[in-house]
Formats: C-alpha cells, sequence, structure tokens
C-alpha cells in the first residue's frame, strides 16, 4: 500500500510505532530523513549523525556544523 501526503518519508507510516517522534523532528528541522524520501528508521545512527539531530535541536534547524579540520579514530 502506497501512502499518500501528508506523510513525510515513504519508509516511515503511521502505523510505525515512532512515526509521531519522526514527523515531529522533521516538522522541526531537526532531521531531513536519508534520502530518497526515505527516514530508514532501521538503520543505524552514526555519531555524526547524532551530534548534527542535537546541535540542530540546540542551534535551531538552519544550523550547518562546521567542515572537520581534526580527523579523529572513533572508539568502540
Amino acid at each position: 500500500m502506497q501512502w499518500i501526503a501528508p506523510y513525510s518519508f515513504a519508509d516511515t507510516l503511521p502505523t510505525y510505532w515512532a512515526w509521531d517522534f519522526i514527523e515531529a523532528l522533521y516538522a522541526a528541522g531537526i532531521t531531513d530523513g536519508c534520502g530518497g524520501s526515505n527516514f530508514c528508521p532501521d538503520s543505524i545512527t552514526t555519531r555524526a549523525q547524532m551530534a548534527t539531530f542535537l546541535l540542530r535541536t540546540q542551534q535551531g534547524p538552519t544550523y550547518v556544523p562546521p567542515a572537520c579540520t581534526t580527523p579523529t579514530t572513533s572508539r568502540p
């Protein structure tokens, strides 16, 4: 079944357990999804994605993080 607007993401339907939260994040400008009109709710969130979520929540939806100037290695 294909859902029609006002749903923001093709892969996250209103029957999904976190749909309300995902729609709220989208409406607030915190996330645009993973591309191709999808949110990818079952994908792992990276540290970079989470940092962007948190900074956009704090700084506003137009916040763009600066380019990385000092790469670090990630620890498990």
